[in-house]
């Protein structure tokens, strides 16, 4: 691990979050989104802003959250962002699961 992420050193950051998520005007979600704080879906603006803050400090369930996802119907995950890491993690839970990483903009522009 690269830093102390998903625990109490991140504290700062996750007061930050907060204000800055504050700000930001969330429409309900139109799809589920699953919560990697439990590994179970949200319904409500309310419930994402406070998990998209929760995640910095707390506990993260990644396996479950995956699991949930590929039980519910998932057949594809896409990881955005540099590196690789989650992708390598979905196919180990989820193998059956198709896991694309997209790393830069030609990346973005080939996935179909």
């Amino acid at each position: 691990v690269a830093g102390a992420f998903h625990t109490e050193v991140m504290r700062p950051a996750q007061d930050g979050m907060d204000e800055a998520l504050a700000e930001v005007d969330f429409a309900p979600p139109r799809i589920p989104v699953v919560a990697n704080t439990s590994g179970t879906p949200m319904s409500t603006v309310d419930e994402i802003r406070h998990e998209l803050s929760q995640q910095l400090c707390g506990c993260v369930y990644w396996a479950q959250s995956i699991e949930y996802m590929a039980e519910a119907g998932a057949v594809r995950f896409v990881e955005l962002g540099p590196g690789g890491v989650l992708t390598g993690l979905v196919r180990r839970i989820a193998g059956s699961a198709e896991a694309v990483a997209v790393t830069d903009l030609d990346a973005l522009s080939a996935l179909t």
